[in-house]
């Protein structure tokens, strides 16, 4: 299987060429729809290719926005934890994938060093477990030390010349002094002197060299601070897994545990996130994508132990007409999953990244197409649930 696999729009052909060459001139086996076999089915071979893949490039644009392959083929992506997001028109992806990080590749020209590119690369690294080196920088030309020219050799000779003559004037000092010694007596207090003399100087010289050790400490450069590593999903702080509990199908999530506080994403009805137990009413919370905030308790059903086991609304649709009064009892949130369970049955691709997430719980959901043909007892079901969803 290949490491890598694209989606894109044929629209976005020629950038998506490039972003191919620079994949595998990054050292990737690469798995593109232009190596199609004319003889498979589209939807058999993307999907094995999608599931045999380590990483999958989505290249968003306008037209890659609206194809319902490109946003079917990031879903998959997505939940599979492998989707690495791009864009190519400065255009931001679309939803829900613009709560997911993407790099920026609209001045992008298949350069190397691209800082974008980089990004791309290292996701690459991270999801296929190939290390990402980066291009070695050429060495600094070595510095030439000034060469201190020796001393001419008659400076030499002058000094060698006049060295009998100090020896002399030292000797003349030296005498005098101890003439002058033996006339005086021998006064204690100059020799004393002479040793407060000395030892001040030792004591200047030990202060001074401890200076210089605190300037050259106080110069060097400061240990950065220590960066925290982010918390995992199963930390103490978000340890149980929950959906949310909202009859419009979708609740946000803020900055801070208050109302009046500023919206910084909303999570699907299906969609996992990770919390606990916790005092108040606002709990903190972590999406899948490693998103923080806090949502209010009201809407947090722990799913830890539904989550093993989702529920089954008609299993038997397809052979029996259901009745409006069995609809009664559930919400809104939960008849467009009962009615969407009608085609996810038969293999439907959903666009919404919600439904797909819940869908993908169940071992019978196998994804396979768009479209899907439904008998005409599923068609009346699906209407009938339909209908009962628009009067709520």
């Amino acid at each position: 299987m290949a490491d890598v696999f694209i989606s894109y729009s044929r629209d976005d052909l020629e950038t998506v060429s490039k972003i191919a060459t620079a994949v595998k001139e990054a050292g990737y086996d690469l798995w593109w729809d232009k190596d199609l076999p004319p003889h498979l089915s589209y939807t058999e071979v993307i999907q094995e290719k999608i599931g045999g893949a380590k990483a999958v490039i989505v290249v968003w644009s306008a037209q890659a926005a609206k194809s319902e392959w490109v946003r079917a083929e990031a879903d998959m992506a997505r939940n599979q934890n492998k989707l690495v997001q791009t864009s190519i028109d400065d255009g931001m992806p679309p939803l829900p994938f613009n709560q997911i990080q993407y790099a920026l590749l609209s001045d992008w020209d298949g350069e190397s060093d691209h800082p974008a590119w980089h990004k791309v690369l290292l996701s690459l690294a991270d999801l296929v477990g190939k290390e990402h080196v980066a291009a070695p920088k050429p060495a600094p030309a070595p510095r030439k030390e000034a060469s201190i020219p020796a001393p001419p050799p008659e400076t030499a000779t002058a000094k060698s010349s006049q060295l009998p003559l100090i020896i002399s004037i030292c000797s003349l000092v030296l005498v005098a002094g101890l003439v002058g010694w033996l006339i005086l007596g021998g006064d204690d207090k100059v020799t004393e002197t002479a040793v407060d003399t000395v030892a001040s100087a030792e004591t200047e010289d030990t202060e001074a060299a401890e200076s210089t050790e605190a300037a050259d400490t106080d110069a060097s450069e400061p240990a950065p601070p220590a960066v925290p590593l982010p918390k995992s999903p199963k930390s103490n702080e978000f340890n149980e897994s929950a959906m949310i509990e909202d009859a419009d199908g979708w609740t946000n999530f803020r900055a801070e545990p208050t109302r009046s506080s500023s919206i910084i994403g909303r999570i699907e009805t299906g969609e996992i996130f990770y919390t606990h137990r916790q005092q108040g009413q606002w709990w903190k919370i972590r999406t899948d994508d490693g998103q923080i905030g806090y949502m209010h308790y009201s809407r947090i059903a722990l799913t830890a132990s539904r989550a093993k086991s989702p529920k089954v609304y008609f299993p038997d649709s397809g052979s029996r007409i259901i009745s409006p009064g069995e609809l009664s009892s559930l919400s809104k949130a939960e008849l467009r999953l009962a009615r969407n369970e009608i085609f996810a049955r038969k293999g439907r691709i959903f666009q919404s990244a919600d439904l797909t997430a819940h869908f993908s719980r169940f071992d019978w959901y196998r994804p396979t197409s768009t479209e899907v043909a439904v008998n005409e007892i599923e068609k009346a079901n699906a209407r009938t649930i339909q209908a009962e969803e628009q009067r709520r």
